[in-house]
Formats: structure tokens, sequence, C-alpha cells
């Protein structure tokens, strides 16, 4: 730039691989500055030099007469190294400081980073701080806004300028609401979290755990709030969001495509599911149908978890009294397990096979009006208690390694978790406490098969199928 075009405006990308493993210091730096040896241990070694390396950065734009006209930014893309990468505990170097876990994790200490922004000639105040919610992947609108750059049209699609809120920590009516977090090992997606002011949900999806901590009073993520009944609703409407931002997650409405003739074309997610390689066409399906078009590019990502069904039954009442605390022993005394209801969750072990692949998913249609032409077949009648009590049927489940596994309401009752998996409920109502709460609807509903075809049921052909299998259209 300097020999070049030393008069246009440049961005600079320098990223500093000084703390990956494995930790090998220079001898000296640049300007013979000693710097193996000198911090106690090669990581802390490195993140001297990386101090070194940002100060050379920041003299040089000093040097040129550019600092005060260049914006500045400071931050890292993942949270500290864990005790055993690093081995500087024992020198008094804590990388994630009173933040649970590290780099890799769905903690705190895995992705809350340090951000410093500097303009001095610009609109950014000095010596102030911010506590927003913000992500890496708003820095790019923000600096677009910053610098007087439209973001090019279907760019940055997740990204949410708090340009504003730099300027005046009071205007805070465009930043996001909400932040999610996702833990991607071996290629699959494992754990998810989501932010909502001080209050941060972690949803592990091989065995469907929550936790819910509130990060204000709770820094370290010690304490699961996730049975206290006053969070309820916040707990819902943090798993709806979750679920719509998800990147395993298929939107069931229909929405446009752009054709190769510049009109649109009105599609859902089965367009994209018929024909796969449209994901790699058309960039609205990695948009909107996130669950088929990941697995179209790798199978294993989202095998964690079913697609989302368009059936959604709802689990139970909730417990009324949050968790006590014992004068005597100062022990959290929690009462029953929360249990959520499920049309707020994204199910991690299907139930039963049919609503493993989107193929095999089916759209319902609510029917309030007379019954469509064609007649079911004769089905019996479910048992008068049904409604009220556990199935002695056995749920097909399938296990975080896609094996089907035979269970009873028992096996769901050692672990209440098990009845946010989409199916449980319904299946084990006593155990689920839904008994007092719900009825299967005497309204008739079609079922609009993969062929296009439809048929009209009701709850009586549901209850029918042995396995409960039908529980999954």
């Amino acid at each position: 730039h300097l020999e070049n075009r030393p008069d246009d405006p440049f961005f600079t990308y320098i990223a500093l691989g000084s703390v990956h493993t494995p930790h090998s210091p220079p001898e000296m730096y640049m300007d013979g500055t000693p710097v193996a040896g000198e911090y106690g241990t090669p990581h802390m070694d490195l993140l001297g030099e990386m101090d070194m390396a940002v100060g050379s950065v920041v003299q040089h734009l000093e040097k040129r007469g550019l600092l005060d006209d260049t914006i500045v930014v400071f931050t890292s893309d993942n949270g500290g190294l864990g005790y055993k990468a690093s081995g500087s505990r024992d020198f008094g170097h804590f990388s994630s400081g009173p933040l649970k876990g590290a780099k890799g994790t769905i903690h705190e200490g895995g992705h809350r980073v340090p951000f410093i922004i500097r303009w001095s000639n610009g609109v950014v105040p000095k010596g102030e701080t911010r506590s927003h919610l913000v992500g890496l992947n708003d820095v790019f609108a923000t600096l677009c806004q910053l610098a007087g750059v439209d973001v090019p049209e279907g760019q940055a699609i997740d990204s949410v300028s708090f340009a504003d809120y730099i300027v005046d920590e009071n205007n805070t009516k465009n930043l996001r609401d909400f932040l999610g977090v996702w833990n991607v090992k071996e290629n699959i997606l494992r754990e998810e979290s989501i932010r909502k002011n001080n209050l941060k949900l972690i949803r592990e999806r091989e065995t469907g755990n929550l936790f819910l901590y509130d990060l204000d009073a709770d820094l370290s993520e010690t304490r699961n709030l996730i049975n206290w009944n006053k969070y309820r609703d916040t707990v819902s409407e943090m798993l709806d969001k979750l679920k719509e931002i998800s990147p395993c997650y298929d939107n069931q409405k229909t929405f446009y495509v752009m054709r190769n003739d510049d009109n649109k074309e009105e599609v859902t997610c089965d367009w994209f599911h018929q024909e796969p390689s449209r994901c790699d066409i058309h960039p609205e399906g990695k948009i909107e149908c996130r669950f088929t078009c990941a697995r179209h590019g790798n199978m294993k990502f989202c095998s964690l978890m079913a697609p989302p069904s368009t059936l959604s039954p709802t689990v139970g009442s909730l417990p009324t009294d949050s968790p006590t605390v014992s004068p005597s022993s100062s022990k959290v005394q929690t009462p029953a397990p929360i249990l959520i209801p499920v049309s707020t969750l994204s199910p991690v072990h299907a139930p039963v096979a049919a609503t493993l692949l989107p193929s095999e998913a089916t759209k319902v249609e609510t029917s309030t009006s007379a019954p469509v032409a064609s007649t079911p077949a004769p089905v019996a009648s479910p048992p008068t208690d049904w409604e009220c009590s556990d199935s002695d049927l056995r749920l097909r489940t399938l296990n975080g390694l896609g094996q089907v596994a035979w269970r009873g309401c028992p096996w769901v009752s050692n672990k209440p978790y098990r009845c946010l998996d989409e199916g449980h409920a319904s299946h084990c109502k006593e155990t689920c406490n839904l008994c007092d709460t719900c009825n299967d609807s005497t309204l008739r509903f079609k079922l609009v098969k993969d062929d296009g075809r439809k048929i009209a049921r009701d709850c009586g052909w549901v209850a029918n199928k042995q396995t409960l299998i039908r529980c999954g259209y």
C-alpha cells in the first residue's frame, strides 16, 4: 500500500496465531528484543511477542500519520487455552480468568473474548466501555457503517451493526436481542447455546440436557437455574429462538428463490430436499433450509438431531416453586425438573425412524371443515384411559449413534428430561405430567404425503399403531 497506493483507503486483517500449539517462541523479536524464556512458559512468551507485534502495527500507523484516521480493532476468535495446553497457570496466568471452560467449549471461557476499538478522529469515544451482546459476525456490518460503505446485497446476512451503540451507549434499539453459539467437534454439531441479556441457555444435543445460567450473578456458570419456575417463559422463548437460528433448522414456511430468468419462484425446503444440488445453486436454500443443505454437504453435521417436526404435542404444567436454599446446609434444593413445551424444541433423539430424514417427514394441515373425499379404513378406538396413562407399548428410539433401542415409560421416568424428546411425552403422559392438562383433538386432520397424496385421519388412527410410529407424522 505504501509503495503503490499510499493515498487510497486500505483494510488490513492481521491474524496472529501466537497462542496456537505447539508453542515455539523465537529467540528474539524483529527489533532484537528477547522473547524465548522471558515470561515463564513458551505460551506466555508468545503472548509477549503478540503484544510486541500489535505495538509495531500501531507505531507504523503513527509514523505514517495514519493512526488517528484508522479504525483499529483488537480481538480474538476463540477463548483462551486450557491449563494443560498452556501450562501457564502455575505462573499466575489464567487465560480465561474466572470464566468456565476454555477454547473449544460451549461455556463462556470458550468464546467470550476481549474487543477493543480505537478511532481517534472518528466517532469512537475514548476510555468508555460497552456491555451489550455483540458477536464477531457483527464486526462486518459495523465497520461498513463506520466507513460509510453499504453492505453488499446477500452478504453478511447474520451481521448486525453496533456502530450507533459505539457512539452512544444509550442507543441500543438496533442491537441483537439474542446471540447464539455452537460447538462443533469431529464435524458434528454437539452443543448449542443462546444468550438473552444476562441469561445463557445451553442445550446438549446428544443428551437433551438443558442448563440456564444468570451470568450477572454467576459468571463462572456454576448454578443451573433450569428448574426455576420464574424463568419458564424465558426458557421457552430462548429455545424457540435457538431453533430458529440453528444451523440445523429448516424453515417450515414458503419463501422465494431467484430463477435463471430473474423471476421469483415460491418454494419450500421440500423443493431443496427433492434435489439437494439446488443448495449449491440457490443461496436461499443455505439460508432457509439449513438442515437439508447441511446434510447435502455433510451428512454427519446434524446427525445428533432429527429434523424439526410439524407436529408439536404440548408438555404439561411446570413446577410452581423456585429452588430454595436451606439455611443450615446452604445447598440448593430444587423441585421436579421443568418440562418445556415440545414445540419449542428440536428433538435430540427421534423417537421413531420415520422422523429422521426430511424425505420421510409429512406436512400436516389441521382441518376444521368436512373431511377430504378419501375415506380411511376403520381403526380401533384407543382405550378410554389412554389419554391419561402411560402406554404399555415400547418406544422405538434412536441413540446418538443412530442405533435403534426399544424403551418403555420407566426408562423415560429415570431421567425426566427425556419427556422433552419428541413423542415421549405423548406416549408417557402420566410420567410426563400430561394427564390433567391435555386431550386429543376430536377433529380429523389431513396428511399430505411426499407423493402429494392426501389422507384424512384422526387420533384413533395414530393410537392404533403399536409402536406409535404414526406420531412421527
